[in-house]
């Protein structure tokens, strides 16, 4: 699969120059979706994930990798996988959240945390890079 980010006209030349290559198959459809780019989660978000979650365990006495299943389960859901024939519930994970899609994560986690846990976490106020932008 490739994925084009188009910044400046010039480049859909590039695009449809490498669409120009593909064989179509009947027997084998492609799919081209055409979307507006939206950066991958930042790394500043991600630290602070993990910093909630080291503080989250050292008060609840839950794993970090646990918290991170339950609240990936909780407010992410799960895809369905088919493995060696099998279909597979499988935890949607954070890596291909987007920097928008994690700011709702975190801010779903730090409500539960007051929430159901007591638990007041920490906000980057003089930081925001884990915000969109």
């Amino acid at each position: 699969m490739k994925e084009f980010i188009i910044e400046d006209t010039e480049q859909i030349f590039d695009v449809l120059a490498e669409l120009s290559k593909l064989e179509v198959n009947p027997d084998r459809p492609i799919s081209i979706k055409i979307d507006e780019f939206k950066s991958k989660r930042s790394i500043a978000q991600n630290n602070l994930f993990w910093s909630w979650m080291r503080m989250i365990s050292k008060e609840t006495g839950n794993t970090m990798n646990a918290l991170h299943d339950y609240f990936c389960e909780e407010f992410l859901g799960k895809d369905l996988e088919t493995v060696h024939g099998k279909e597979q519930e499988v935890i949607r994970g954070t890596s291909k959240l987007n920097t928008a899609e994690m700011t709702d994560f975190l801010f779903q986690i730090e409500s539960f945390a007051a929430s159901e846990l007591g638990i007041r976490l920490p906000h980057p106020e003089e930081d925001l890079r884990w915000q969109t932008a």
